[in-house]
């Protein structure tokens, strides 16, 4: 009890810190939030639906989030030179019958406390920063899906946009993983240490662009010996183009790693797979995205739209997140995804918005058996929010949300009331905002 009142408390004072932050030279606050109320078709408590890595997001949330931050810029040296402290927290709280943040499944941790140094000098330094300390770091994500493609995050240093000319060149090295093994002693601690490249800018035409990834993870096994750390690598490349004279942007996306890097976000790494199952270094990832954002010449209509493959291959035999223990031992799995969040806009303010998206999972087994899972999830909302654009926030949605599964996937979506089933729904009301 005592932990928890300490962490509300220091959870309240950097909200009174971010409240008061436009009053303070040098200091300002950033943020996000997504909360709200909703039920099950069942009256209960709200269920969500998806299958695999990500679900679509849309009226299909089930927690409490906040990520609240404070920024300082020191003053600027003779120089030019611009020094920045950086902190975050972050909290989640899952959504309850018995009053959310009073769960004692609420979470708050220091997401971010990090240094940066700007404007360092000239030639290949201008424009270009350092930092270290505990970061969000390249992280971009499909919207739709709250799914990062690419994630740095942890506890690191790097350099930022050196100018090559032809493009920007960022590099960093992180220990982005620390794996205890569920002991009390770090004789028993495995480590990994990832290093982070980045080459963004890239104009290939008029409207088009290209972004180079590439990293190498090293991983350190236990100092008894008792636990390997398999080493990894990943490269991919990013393709932004606008589609001819039609206000629509595309991300192109290709990825692949192996070893600790073999997941879909490639700069995170991953120490165990599922159950008690260690990364081999020949387990592999390979990822094909689509994402786009479209806005009407008018400002009246937008939509996200995103088409995503993603194969994992395992040495080892997989746990299956299931009832059926016939699937605890699968080798493969190939998650594909298509979806779109078309949204009207009736004025500056109110709107209307549908998301629908079909997603499979199938599994395959050493002996060549498969398990074939699909998923098709629909929301229309009511919309009010601060402008006309996809991306306008705050937004308040009154949603209603409507799932269909098949028998296969029975048992594997929203189990708590809908565990039997094959479809199942949900209402309710949510704002989502970041500044």
């Amino acid at each position: 009890m005592k932990t928890k009142f300490t962490l509300r408390v220091i959870a309240s004072a950097v909200m009174l810190m971010s409240a008061g932050a436009m009053a303070s030279p040098g200091v300002t606050s950033n943020g996000y939030i997504r909360a709200g109320i909703g039920a099950a078709g069942d009256g209960r408590t709200t269920q969500c639906f998806g299958l695999g890595p990500a679900k679509y997001r849309l009226g299909n949330e089930c927690d409490d989030y906040a990520e609240i931050g404070v920024d300082a810029e020191l003053p600027t040296m003779s120089n030019g030179t611009v020094w920045k402290m950086h902190t975050m927290l972050a909290s989640d709280a899952s959504y309850r019958q018995n009053g959310g943040l009073t769960d004692s499944t609420t979470k708050v941790n220091w997401s971010q406390m990090y240094a940066s140094g700007h404007n360092l000098g000239t030639g290949v330094l201008q424009g270009a920063s350092i930092w270290v300390g505990r970061r969000y770091y390249d992280r971009p994500d499909i919207h739709m899906l709250d799914y990062k493609y690419l994630n740095g995050d942890g506890d690191g240093a790097g350099i930022e946009n050196l100018d090559l000319g032809f493009a920007k060149l960022s590099y960093a090295i992180e220990r982005t993983a620390n794996n205890y093994n569920g002991a009390s002693t770090d004789k028993t601690d495995t480590n990994y240490y990832s290093n982070l490249f980045r080459l963004d800018g890239i104009k290939l035409h008029t409207d088009g662009y290209l972004t180079g990834i590439a990293g190498f993870t090293k991983g350190i096994g236990s100092r008894d010996g008792a636990y390997q750390a398999p080493n990894g690598w990943y490269l991919g490349g990013f393709y932004d183009v606008k589609f001819g004279d039609i206000n629509a942007w595309h991300r192109f996306g290709l990825e692949y790693g192996k070893g600790s890097n073999a997941n879909g976000q490639f700069g995170q790494v991953k120490a165990w797979s599922s159950g008690s199952a260690p990364v081999s270094k020949q387990d592999s990832t390979l990822q094909v995205f689509d994402s786009v954002n479209y806005t009407s010449a008018d400002g009246h209509w937008t939509m996200l739209g995103t088409a995503l493959y993603r194969k994992d291959k395992f040495d080892a035999a997989q746990w299956a997140e299931a009832p059926d223990a016939s699937w605890f031992g699968y080798t493969e799995q190939q998650w594909m995804t298509v979806g779109a969040r078309p949204h009207y806009h009736f004025n500056e303010i109110w709107g209307a918005v549908t998301e629908i998206g079909w997603t499979q999972l199938k599994r395959k087994k050493s002996d060549g058996s498969t398990l074939n899972q699909n998923l098709t999830k629909a929301t229309v909302a009511l919309t009010a929010a601060a402008g006309r654009s996809a991306f306008a926030r705050p937004e308040v949605r009154l949603y209603y949300t409507y799932a269909k599964w098949n028998e296969a996937a029975k048992g594997y979506v929203a189990t708590d009331a809908y565990g039997d089933k094959t479809t199942g729904s949900s209402m309710g009301v949510q704002v989502e905002s970041w500044w």
